[in-house]
C-alpha cells in the first residue's frame, strides 16, 4: 500500500472515532405487563441509561398495532426511577380485541434505540382459573422398615 493511500483513508478513520465517542450507551428491558382482552393495554418497558443522562431529554415514543391494526394515539411516559434507570410506560385506553399485540417503543432524540414486543394476549378467566386451580399432590408412599 502506497503512503498516498492511507492518508486518504484517515480522514474518514478519525471521523468515525469521533463519532462512536459521542454515542449514548442505552438499553431496552424486556416489556413487563399482562396483555388481556376486553381490557385496555398498559405495558412498562426499563430503560437503562448511560451515566449522567437525563430522563427527561430522550424523547420517548410508542407505536402500537392490535392484530394488524394500528392504534391511534398511545399514551407514552417516561419516569425516572432513581439511578440510571427509567420506566417507559404505554398506555391505551381501547380495550385490545386481538390475539396479540404488537408494540415498538423507541427511545432518543438524534440517536434512536427502538426495540419491537410481540405480546400474546390472555382471556381475563384464563389467569384468573390458573391462579385458584388447585396443584396436585402425589400421594405419600411408605416404605416398610
Amino acid at each position: 500500500m502506497r503512503p498516498t493511500r492511507l492518508w486518504r483513508l484517515l480522514p474518514g478513520a478519525a471521523l468515525i472515532l469521533l463519532s462512536a465517542g459521542s454515542s449514548l450507551a442505552m438499553t431496552l428491558g424486556r416489556a413487563q405487563g399482562m396483555t388481556l382482552i376486553g381490557r385496555p393495554l398498559d405495558v412498562t418497558v426499563p430503560v437503562v441509561l448511560d451515566a449522567g443522562s437525563d430522563p427527561t431529554e430522550l424523547c420517548p415514543g410508542a407505536e402500537v398495532f392490535y392484530g394488524e391494526s394500528r392504534v391511534e394515539a398511545p399514551i407514552v411516559s417516561l419516569r425516572a426511577t432513581g439511578g440510571d434507570t427509567a420506566l417507559l410506560r404505554v398506555q391505551v385506553p381501547r380495550p385490545v380485541d386481538e390475539a396479540f399485540v404488537t408494540v415498538q417503543v423507541r427511545v432518543g432524540c438524534t440517536q434512536v434505540l427502538s426495540r419491537r414486543f410481540v405480546l400474546l394476549t390472555e382471556e381475563p378467566g384464563d389467569t384468573a382459573r390458573a391462579a385458584a386451580q388447585p396443584t396436585p399432590v402425589a400421594p405419600a408412599v411408605i416404605a416398610p422398615p
